[in-house]
């Protein structure tokens, strides 16, 4: 009489839903199929899959590092690789301003100033790298909190969330926004050096007074400059820029310097042309096109005594 053996079949066959889950490892195994009774095990992110034929390893996600969404290894290497100059990477929409700090200082890296990241061209203020489709704002040194702006969804970049809206309460919570999420870290060495520079020039808009001028610069722990430190042999410090500018100085009340290069006047100040302007002083909140721009020094020890 034939004796039939009953054979028994391991089969595998592995069912991932999405690329997603196969990226992730996670994904349902058929094994163990004994005399055709099967049974599901699900692999998730990290377990070891059976040993195939030759002993290899199943499907074994890759660790990952908490609170980065990135592969960790060939981040660092591209930090490595990447030594010069700002460079911008995405870490995510939870960011806030004290992990984009801790971000850099963790590659031996500093938060980029806005003055490293917005440079002057052509008599404007341009953003060093190519401009972002959209909203978006990085975190910078300038103080606590602070963000410029690197998108073109308000128009042109460059200009501190603090010179129109304050300091964002969503730049100190771990709260989902879409336009945050980048951060642009720079050398040590250069972000120390620039970080509090003698003279800082910034954009608060065409409304600007000589009191919101003040105001500003009190705001970032420092000073209007006076004429003389705002121009050096007939030349301002930081660039002429083209056409009829004025900046608000120190000198007395209500005064101005030209810093543009309109009808040879650069460098000269208002009170000894016509007078202190009454534009200075208006409080009806009006734009006028020859202001915007701020010079601000640091305050020396005679003007914090």
């Amino acid at each position: 009489m034939n004796t039939s053996k009953t054979k028994t079949i391991v089969l595998y066959a592995v069912f991932c839903t999405t690329l997603f889950d196969v990226a992730m490892a996670n994904c349902r195994v058929l094994a163990d199929c004994d005399n055709g009774q099967a049974t599901w095990k699900d692999l998730s992110r990290g377990a070891t899959g059976r040993p195939g034929k030759r002993g290899m390893k199943g499907p074994v996600g890759q660790k990952g590092e908490q609170g980065l969404g990135v592969n960790i290894t060939e981040l660092r290497s591209l930090l490595r690789n990447r030594t010069k100059g700002p460079k911008l990477y995405y870490y995510a929409s939870t960011l806030t301003w004290q992990t984009s700090k801790s971000f850099c200082q963790r590659y031996d890296r500093n938060l980029c100033t806005s003055n490293q990241l917005c440079i002057r061209r052509n008599g404007t203020v341009e953003l060093i790298d190519d401009v972002l489709s959209g909203d978006h704002w990085v975190a910078v040194l300038d103080s606590h909190n602070e963000w410029v702006e690197i998108g073109d969804f308000h128009g042109n970049p460059c200009f501190l969330h603090s010179q129109r809206w304050g300091k964002p309460n969503w730049g100190i919570t771990t709260e989902v926004h879409s336009y945050k999420g980048h951060v642009y870290c720079c050398n040590r060495v250069a972000a120390v050096q620039s970080e509090a520079p003698d003279v800082r020039y910034q954009f608060i808009g065409k409304a600007a007074t000589y009191s919101s001028s003040v105001a500003h610069c009190v705001s970032q722990g420092r000073r209007l400059c006076y004429s003389w430190e705002a121009c050096k042999s007939n030349n301002p410090v930081l660039g002429s820029v083209k056409g009829d500018k004025w900046i608000a100085v120190q000198d007395r009340h209500n005064e101005w310097l030209q810093i543009g290069n309109s009808l040879g006047r650069t460098c000269k100040i208002h009170g000894g042309l016509p007078g202190s302007p009454s534009w200075g002083l208006r409080e009806d909140g009006s734009s006028i096109k020859w202001v915007g721009y701020v010079y601000c020094c640091k305050n020396t020890d005679e003007d914090q005594g």
